[in-house]
């Protein structure tokens, strides 16, 4: 009989330990980025503005939120209205207008698929091609 309870203890034991791993025994995985702010607004084209821009990661397995800015990767779809480096953001005097930036990642992902969160800079001001 003690041999009976000593079994059901240690299996109870093993149990408990494995339910109260944060990790699911599956690897974190990326599930959403935001970027903050997520709208910004440079009310001149002058190259020397910076915006800073951060990139916040949404994990599963087990559940975490945290800055991960440098690891994304970071692009605009206007290159010829603003650079865009490591989150920092500025005009380049050439164009004004709205411009979408992102921040990818893709590494930790499910199935291997890239995760991507937007912005949007608007670029106002007297450059060239501005109204």
């Amino acid at each position: 009989m003690n041999g009976k309870w000593f079994g059901l203890v240690v299996l109870m034991a093993v149990a408990a330990a494995l339910l109260t791993q944060p990790s699911c025994a599956r690897p974190q995985q990326l599930v959403l980025i935001q970027i903050q702010p997520p709208t910004y607004t440079f009310l001149s084209a002058d190259p020397a503005l910076v915006a800073d821009f951060t990139a916040i990661g949404t994990y599963i397995h087990p559940p975490a939120t945290k800055d991960i800015t440098a690891e994304v990767t970071w692009s605009s779809d206007s290159t010829n209205m603003v650079t865009v480096a490591g989150g920092v953001v500025s005009p380049t005097g050439n164009e004004c207008g709205v411009v979408n930036i992102s921040a990818s990642y893709n590494r930790g992902t499910q199935n291997g698929s890239d995760v991507i969160g937007y912005a949007t800079v608007q670029v106002d001001g007297t450059a060239v091609g501005c109204p």
